[in-house]
């Protein structure tokens, strides 16, 4: 699980593609919530980093920078993942 934290944007559905086909389940999560929530739903999920502008306040996970995807790409072996989660208020 790999919670995707951004505006969107057109570099977000490179993103998401991007982390499904790294082999990781993208969690889907809204960049307006403060760290404390959004650290609580990462738990929550068990993922084990989060895909954002910037660092985030409270978030304990790994951080992958959106500059260095977009920048380095995604080297190494397709291994697609068959599931997305999304966060809803309902």
């Amino acid at each position: 699980m790999v919670g995707l934290c951004c505006e969107t944007c057109m570099d977000w559905p490179v993103l998401f593609w991007g982390i499904l086909m790294s082999g990781g389940i993208p969690l889907l999560l809204n960049p307006a919530a403060d760290g404390k929530l959004l650290q609580a739903i990462l738990e929550e999920a068990g993922a084990k980093a989060i895909v954002s502008a910037g660092p985030r306040d409270g978030i304990s996970v790994s951080l992958i920078r959106i500059s260095d995807v977009l920048k380095d790409g995604a080297p190494g072996k397709e291994q697609w993942a068959d599931a997305v989660a999304l966060c809803t208020s309902g």
